[in-house]
């Protein structure tokens, strides 16, 4: 994931751990989760080891590299989920477009 990242540096990741999920109502949002070990630890930050709780992280690329911070536990969708400040087309979506062709609109008239 931070491959990816790295190759498309405009754009913003979410990372839902496992055991948690982002409810949405309209532009809110709110992270549940049950009571399962997690990655959010008390301080708010990440443990890979799962010692703190379920939660949701938000992942952008700057000059440092990776970037990684919690998400709130709720809040505006419209706060978390960012617009990419710019979209790099993939080298491989050609391929990717080959092998799994769309039909056309004309086709479907």
């Amino acid at each position: 994931f931070n491959g990816m990242l790295q190759r498309h540096p405009g754009e913003q990741g979410i990372c839902i751990d496992h055991f948690a999920a982002l409810v949405v109502e309209g532009d809110r949002y709110e992270v549940f989760h049950i009571d399962e070990p997690g990655s959010v630890k008390e301080d708010g930050s990440f443990s890979s080891s799962g010692e703190g709780r379920p939660g949701v992280w938000v992942k952008n690329f700057s000059s440092e590299g990776v970037q990684l911070g919690p998400a709130l536990d709720k809040g505006s969708l419209s706060e978390l989920l960012k617009r990419p400040s710019e979209v790099k087309e993939d080298p491989r979506l050609e391929v990717g477009r080959r092998e799994n062709p769309q039909p056309s609109a004309e086709a479907e008239k």
